[in-house]
């Protein structure tokens, strides 16, 4: 029975695990299609998120597209705008080149103006000398009436002045005629020219005008069948876009409505995959875990017991190595501390008894030098030769720097000469030559003696050093008297020579800091001398080269200056001798209270005259006085001879007539 229920039981056992492997090989094969199918979904939505990125792409190279013809659109705006900037421009520019023409036109006849202007004060002024000739003939004409009568030949003498007045009566008329016509001339020309040139410029506006209504009209038509072309071209592009984007919104649709269905379609199969797996794995856990986790536990825990202990045995050895070794290093160190300690304190004993002795040697030396030096000073009564040397150098040096002082006092006085003189540099240059060259001079025997120091020392201080090296080097011990004494004497003669060193270092301190000074003064007495000879030079040149320019223009122009006013004088004695003459002629046949008329109507002229000429002297003294304070004020204190003033008269334009 038990046999049976066995056998029985071990066929339902079979019977159940053949079911349940076939149950698992075809859920293995449901497995297996489902996997396909999803790798046919993933291979769907790869190809479907590739398409809608390229779609994407494409939206975005379109917009791109509609960015950069936004921007040609922009650009081609703000060149429009440009050109209508620069046309504005332009239009700005030629209206105010046509305003300096303008100007530059009423400037030439306002000048025709005034030129008029000068013609007319002339012919007035012409007109009244005439007058004025013509009264003195009418009263000449009544004198000559009165005396008629007196003689025959007052008669003759009547008739040729009648004459002479006809003929000048004619000459005026003609004059005053001629200058009508002229006069005339002068205005019908200017009014010609005035509506010539109101003529041509209104035609020249007017076709300038023109041009530019054509040309901008030209142009805005270009621009206006651009800018519709490029409004026709966007509209079909927008058009496009649109289009596209209606498109693409559509297939966006379409794709996320089948990719929600794929979607819940792979979630239903994943549960179901899900369930399948977990049913499986907890069915193989489970046996898995009856039938090894004991073992398992078994021989892990063995061996993990036997590794702890193993561990905790070579732990406990490292323990007690280290401990072993903390304390030999803690004794060791204790040692050396107090090792330490000792030698400190056996040098700092040695150190101050070394310091002591060196300090009473020291001093026993010092005061043997001083009363060494006290019984050389009692003894000797003149300097050594090395004392009155540098005494000599100290005297030199002394009057080198006096003598400096001086020149450069008396170059502070000379500068101020120099600005408004020429003075010429050589004897200067000279001595400071010669100066400059005693200062190198001496400034090489300063570098030398220098130099000496510095070697004398560096052998002191390398005798210092390798006496402190053997000092230090051998110790000594206290018993050996002969070697202590030996280092007595070599610290002494170590003293010394720090002692003798800190005195060379001062001195060689003191001759650097002079022979720097020395340098300096020489370098910048140099470079003065240089920079006033050169500004000595530079004001001569410009000097004489100015002097000789206004030479040059004062000779060209005081000749020619002078034979006009002596032409001006010439001519009005000349003019003045034909009138007295006239009037002597014309006063022979007269009585003598016409005589004293006569005479009282020339001095009358004289004064007249003298007063004129007078006037003039007065106006070219007060204009040369002007010229010299100008001339004065800018500089020129040199140049106000009266030549040079006549030559500027001249040069400004001023008229003497």
């Amino acid at each position: 029975t038990a046999l049976n229920e066995a056998t029985s039981e071990l066929s339902t056992q079979r019977e159940r695990f053949l079911r349940l492997r076939d149950d698992f090989k075809y859920n293995l094969r449901v497995l297996e299609e489902r996997d396909k199918e999803l790798e046919r979904y993933d291979a769907l939505a790869a190809r479907a998120q590739t398409e809608e990125s390229a779609r994407r792409e494409e939206v975005s190279e379109l917009r791109i597209e509609i960015a950069k013809l936004q921007d040609d659109l922009e650009n081609r705006r703000r060149v429009k705008e440009d050109i209508e900037v620069q046309y504005q421009r332009r239009g700005v520019e030629h209206r105010v080149k046509l305003e300096k023409v303008q100007s530059m036109m009423e400037n030439e006849i306002q000048k025709l103006r005034e030129e008029n202007e000068t013609l007319k004060w002339d012919l007035q002024r012409e007109m009244r000398k005439r007058e004025h000739e013509f009264h003195l003939n009418k009263e000449l004409e009544v004198h000559a009436k009165a005396h008629s009568q007196a003689t025959e030949a007052s008669e003759g003498l009547y008739q040729q002045a009648q004459k002479e007045i006809k003929r000048r009566d004619w000459d005026l008329k003609n004059t005053t005629a001629m200058k009508d016509s002229r006069i005339k001339e002068f205005e019908d020309k200017l009014k010609q020219m005035e509506s010539n040139y109101k003529k041509r410029a209104s035609l020249q506006q007017h076709a300038e005008l023109e041009r530019r209504s054509r040309e901008k009209e030209d142009a805005l038509g270009l621009m206006r069948e651009a800018h519709t072309r490029e409004l026709q071209e966007i509209s079909e592009l927008q058009a496009q876009l649109d289009r596209m984007i209606l498109e693409q919104e559509r297939r966006e649709k379409s794709y996320m409505d089948d990719f929600h269905q794929r979607d819940q379609q792979i979630q239903e199969l994943r549960v179901q995959l899900e369930i399948t797996r977990s049913g499986w794995d907890t069915y193989i856990t489970q046996i898995s875990k009856e039938n090894v986790a004991k073992v398992t536990e078994l021989l892990s825990a063995g061996e993990r017991e036997a590794k702890v202990r193993a561990e905790l045995e070579r732990c406990k050895e490292d323990i007690e190595r280290y401990k072993q070794q903390v304390s030999s290093g803690m004794q060791s160190e204790q040692a050396l501390k107090q090792k330490r300690v000792q030698l400190e304190l056996d040098w700092e004993r040695r150190c101050e008894e070394v310091h002591s002795e060196h300090y009473l040697r020291s001093e026993e030396l010092i005061q043997s030098l001083t009363q060494a030096r006290d019984q050389v000073i009692d003894s000797s009564s003149f300097p050594s030769e090395e004392i009155r040397r540098l005494q000599q150098q100290n005297s030199t040096l002394r009057a080198v720097v006096a003598e400096m002082r001086k020149e450069m006092e008396n170059l502070s006085q000379q500068m101020p000469i120099a600005q408004s003189q020429t003075i010429n540099p050589e004897p200067s240059t000279a001595g400071t030559t010669d100066y400059s060259q005693t200062l190198e001079k001496e400034i090489l025997e300063l570098k030398a003696k220098c130099c000496d120091l510095e070697e004398r020392l560096e052998e002191s201080s390398k005798i210092v050093n390798t006496a402190s090296i053997t000092a230090l080097a051998f110790p000594v011990s206290p018993d050996n008297a002969y070697l202590q004494n030996h280092i007595r004497l070599i610290l002494v003669f170590a003293g010394g020579l720090q002692v003798e060193k800190v005195a060379s270092a001062a001195a060689l301190k003191k001759q650097e800091v002079r022979l720097a000074h020395l340098e300096s003064a020489c370098h910048s007495k140099h470079m003065e001398n240089e920079s006033l000879r050169l500004e000595m030079e530079n004001h001569k040149r410009a000097a004489a080269a100015e002097e000789a320019r206004l030479k040059q223009r004062v000779a060209n122009v005081c000749p020619v200056f002078k034979s006009e006013m002596v032409k001006q004088l010439q001519e009005a004695n000349l003019s003045l001798r034909q009138q007295l003459l006239l009037l002597q002629s014309s006063a022979r046949g007269g009585a003598v209270g016409d005589v004293a008329t006569l005479q009282s109507k020339l001095k009358q002229a004289a004064q007249l005259i003298s007063s004129l000429s007078q006037d003039k002297k007065r106006q070219l003294i007060e204009m040369g006085n002007r010229l010299r304070a100008q001339l004065i004020e800018a500089g020129l204190e040199g140049y106000n001879s009266p030549c040079f003033v006549c030559f500027v008269l001249i040069h400004i334009g001023y008229s003497t007539h």
